[in-house]
């Protein structure tokens, strides 16, 4: 299974790249080194989190055009 982390006095140093299904020792695991990769990670965390800044900003966009209209859909009916 690949993925699975490394972590060390809680924090994540390692990501698994492959190795035997079962760790029984005698065998060694292959990690990548999660600091080889920092930049990487923080420009796509970076990108993914101003994705959805972005979509928060249009879904509560949206939901108050909503609101605007069952505002109005009250007021007539209260008038009439």
């Amino acid at each position: 299974d690949s993925g699975g982390p490394m972590v060390c006095s809680k924090k994540l140093v390692g990501v698994l790249s492959f190795g035997v299904r079962y760790c029984d020792g005698n065998r060694p695991s292959v990690y990548s080194r999660v600091s080889a990769y920092l930049d990487w990670i923080k420009e796509k965390m970076n990108k993914r989190n101003k994705k959805n800044k972005k979509n928060k900003r249009e879904k509560k966009r949206k939901n108050n055009k909503k609101e605007k209209k069952i505002t109005k859909i009250r007021k007539i009916e209260f008038v009439t």
